[in-house]
């Protein structure tokens, strides 16, 4: 019935998600202050270690352990104040529960011999105690919110409460041997139902736990909780037991809204002649940036700090084939340092057609390869189909060599790398290296725009009312009522303005003087974003403050089970010996495919280590060596077997 109960409960709670589609509420500012209640299941779990209650017999060597489900009722207040701790917001959060604490304990054990027929045999009895535990407990907990744009929070506090309900129920039943009784005659003895003596007046507990906005509607918001108790408290006075505790949680509670401000009393007009009788007044808009007065249709410019991060890997120009298949086929790869996935064999032809374009004067030569187990023509075909997509592309066919490489003795036939046969290669003339580049920006802030708005009149006395508001790309930012008023515009403050574009800012006034006459003044601007590079980083990996970020690249790669490199990047050559010689810290990273045993292939890779050192001609001691066993590629096709036969070269800050 309890289960059913806390069921019935979650579902009513449940209900309030859907609010969320059918109810509508402008933004509101609140006060921080906020009520609730929430529901929860408890799941708990005893640490025990006594065998009897004081004023009963012992019954058993010892219950060790229990577990129970309840519920808990939490009515809380929570207060946000508008301040940050490590540039965290932050709360506290005070709660008044019902626990239950409920648990159930077994245990068997030997009590004697008992003779039955002409056998002698071992009596077994299962003690079973079921606890019946509420306390009515307080519960302050301090929380944080350690993701700036999640609505999550973690809480840590601790519990102290009393004790309102201590029941026990014991019974002893004869699991063994079958047909034996007691001497009453029935498997069960000793049954008793009290109450638990010399129960601990306090219960105290620390908490740790995470609550997750789920919705908002009107001036509630619904969320989740997940907390954990461990209990610092014995139940029972001088026995050994403790009760730790699961919850998950459902919550709603009401945010108190700000009230909006009372405006100033009009202080009472002087007595002023008699306005002179007029057609429209004269009073209109001014605006004013930085001192500058604005004229209508100006363009008004926001600065936006950039950050540029450019993430890069040389592109091998090798593409591969199915056996006895021309069909240029769809490859994909996700490099792990990068943060998209490359359809690769388009990648390398279309960085190919853009390199030719490029160089007029340049040719490109294809070297396609066939074995003695496919077709004849197979070679001719492959070319062919490389060729003709160039030329869609818009290079000369006359600028296209063919070179047919005949692979007598395919290596490793019937072995996983047998499909590395099947190839057509792309041999620049002259030599070029081909690079995929991912160029990404990050707003990192944007400078406050900060508009001065003021009337011009030649008769400011006669004023009698301003009624005025300003509009982006049609949407209302604020009201005015007076002759002055300042209004503050940035990316962070108005989500309009982190949109892209250029944007359409709209200032409206109508006044209204002593005669009843009116005027309406209208300014229009033109709001735009001008973006300021102020670091651009390559091939950065940060970690944060306690650890130093890094550059990590390629420097290089090698032909099947060798360790002498078969490409060099010679750009990152020379960066990594600029920053040797500027004293940084400088990792090399090996690695080998996933064909050969991994003793084998970790032999292998401090092969290519010793490769890429000579390369650097520098000792050993200057440098930091990391075989890590992974691939920094799949396995699964020729492309990632040659981009994980390679060695990367981390930089560190």
């Amino acid at each position: 019935m309890k289960l059913k109960k806390i069921l019935n409960i979650f579902l009513l709670l449940v209900l309030l998600f859907f609010l969320n589609f059918y109810s509508s509420y402008p933004q509101k500012k609140y006060t921080g202050l906020e009520i609730g209640l929430g529901l929860s299941p408890n799941f708990n779990f005893h640490n025990s270690s006594f065998s009897h209650f004081e004023g009963y017999p012992n019954c058993c060597r010892e219950f060790s352990s229990g577990f129970g489900i309840g519920y808990s009722i939490n009515t809380f207040l929570t207060y946000l104040p508008n301040t940050k701790i490590l540039n965290k917001k932050w709360g506290l959060n005070f709660g008044l529960t019902v626990n239950d604490l409920d648990g159930k304990f077994s245990t068997e054990d030997f009590f004697a011999n008992i003779i039955v027929g002409n056998e002698l045999k071992q009596g077994i009895s299962e003690h079973r105690l079921s606890t019946d535990l509420n306390i009515i407990s307080f519960q302050p907990e301090f929380l944080i919110y350690p993701f700036e744009n999640l609505p999550f929070d973690v809480t840590l506090g601790f519990r102290v409460g009393l004790f309102s309900k201590t029941n026990f129920d014991y019974e002893e039943t004869l699991i063994s041997p079958e047909g034996s009784t007691f001497e009453n005659y029935s498997r069960t003895r000793n049954n008793i139902n009290d109450k638990i003596p010399n129960v601990n007046p306090l219960n105290l507990s620390l908490s740790l736990g995470a609550n997750y906005k789920l919705l908002e509607f009107l001036d509630f918001k619904v969320f989740s909780s997940l907390k954990f108790f461990y209990g610092l408290s014995n139940i029972v006075n001088n026995l050994e037991w403790k009760a730790n505790n699961l919850q998950i949680g459902l919550n709603i509670a009401y945010k108190f809204p700000k009230s909006d401000p009372i405006p100033p009393a009009s202080a009472p007009m002087p007595n002023y002649p008699a306005p002179p009788k007029t057609e429209e007044s004269d009073a209109k808009l001014l605006v004013f940036s930085s001192d500058v007065k604005l004229n209508n249709g100006d363009t008004i410019k926001i600065d936006v700090l950039k950050e540029i991060s450019i993430r890069s890997f040389p592109l091998l120009p090798i593409i591969f084939f199915e056996k006895n298949s021309s069909k240029i086929p769809e490859i994909i790869i996700e490099p792990i340092h990068l943060r998209r996935k490359y359809s690769l064999n388009k990648e390398i032809i279309s960085k190919t057609a853009e390199i030719l374009k490029q160089s007029p004067l340049s040719k490109i030569r294809i070297v396609a390869s066939s074995t003695n187990s496919e077709n004849e023509s197979i070679a001719k075909m492959r070319f062919e189909e490389v060729s003709d997509y160039l030329v869609q592309l818009g290079i000369d066919r006359k600028r296209i060599e063919f070179l047919e490489k005949k692979i007598e003795n395919p290596m490793n036939n019937s072995k996983p790398n047998e499909d590395e046969n099947y190839f057509v290669q792309f041999q620049l003339i002259p030599d070029q290296e081909l690079y995929i580049t991912e160029r990404s920006e990050e707003i990192i802030t944007s400078k406050d725009l900060e508009l001065y708005i003021k009337t011009e009149s030649s008769n400011p006395q006669f004023l009698k009312e301003i009624t005025g508001k300003i509009c982006l790309n049609d949407i209302m930012l604020d009201n005015f009522y007076s002759d002055s008023h300042k209004i503050i515009l940035n990316e962070s403050n108005n989500p309009v303005i982190q949109k892209e574009g250029n944007f359409k800012l709209n200032i409206n006034a109508i006044y209204s003087d002593l005669s009843g006459n009116t005027k309406v003044s209208n300014l229009n601007f033109i709001l735009t974003k001008e973006s300021k590079i102020i670091n651009i980083k390559e091939n950065s990996t940060d970690f944060g403050v306690s650890t130093r970020g890094y550059k990590e690249f390629i420097l290089g790669f090698f032909n099947f089970n060798e360790f002498e490199f078969s490409y060099i990047d010679k750009s990152v050559k020379a960066t990594v010996l600029e920053n040797l010689s500027n004293g940084k810290k400088i990792e090399i990273l090996p690695y080998t495919d996933n064909i050969g045993s991994p003793n084998y292939n970790r032999i292998l890779a401090g092969k290519r280590a010793e490769s890429a050192i000579k390369l650097l001609k520098i000792e050993k001691n200057r440098i930091t060596i990391n075989i890590t066993g992974n691939y920094p590629f799949k396995n699964d096709t020729p492309n990632e077997r040659i981009y994980n036969r390679s060695v990367f070269v981390r930089i560190y800050e």
